[in-house]
């Protein structure tokens, strides 16, 4: 996906929705990225990809040249090439992303990613080298040096338990273990606002009395593991 450096629906991500619209290739309204006006490699006659009535083909990427497809699925499937037009003289950023994927409790799997980058002062070059890059990575893929990512599984907590009360709009925690448990909560930015303990065996409120609307960080000390609440 790609984006500019301005303000609007085609510009720069303020807020949490915003980088989730683009994750999707969607824009900042939620637009769908449209192959508009198809005309070839570095031609100014292509659109950007930003039609206001949403009407057209969609694509899930901006510089596919013929690795998109405008169904959702993994593998390319389209016979048309779309490249979003060069002609343009705002500041142009990209943004990479995978899936969404979905997993279940204990569940774990691997990515492995690359980036390929190149320039080169003819143009026409430049985007040679990279698919030189590109063509060398997918031959020797066994052989070229890959920095995996990996998702850990997530194990549910036995010890404890996170609850919500909508009528009191209050987070509690009931404590299963045979002892006590010690427990922080951070603002997002790492401002410690208080400290409590939840006997072994009990549920207590979490003491948010007089604190701002937002969103707090609940870190169980012991383990470190962090819960996000809203207050």
């Amino acid at each position: 996906m790609h984006y500019y450096n301005i303000p609007g629906n085609q510009g720069n991500p303020d807020t949490p929705l915003d980088y989730h619209q683009y994750l999707q290739s969607k824009w900042k309204n939620g637009n769908d990225l449209i192959i508009e006006n198809p005309s070839g490699f570095l031609d100014n006659n292509n659109g950007d990809g930003y039609v206001t009535s949403n009407m057209g083909p969609i694509t899930l990427f901006s510089y596919p040249g013929d690795t998109y497809d405008t169904t959702g699925n993994s593998l390319p499937s389209s016979t048309t090439n779309w490249f979003a037009s060069p002609n343009s003289g705002n500041d142009v950023k990209s943004l990479a992303s995978a899936g969404p994927f979905n997993l279940s409790q204990g569940e774990e799997f691997t990515l492995a990613t690359a980036y390929v980058w190149a320039r080169n002062a003819n143009a026409d070059h430049g985007y040679g080298k990279i698919n030189e890059l590109l063509e060398n990575l997918g031959n020797n893929y066994n052989n070229q040096p890959v920095r995996t990512v990996g998702l850990n599984a997530y194990k549910a907590n036995s010890h404890y338990q996170l609850s919500f009360d909508a009528a009191s709009a209050e987070w509690a925690i009931t404590n299963d273990e045979d002892k006590n448990l010690s427990f922080e909560l951070y603002t997002t930015t790492g401002q410690l606002m208080t400290k409590f303990d939840v006997d072994s065996g009990s549920k207590l409120s979490i003491p948010t009395e007089g604190f701002a609307k937002g969103v707090y960080l609940l870190v169980e000390t012991k383990s470190g593991e962090t819960h996000k609440i809203t207050k």
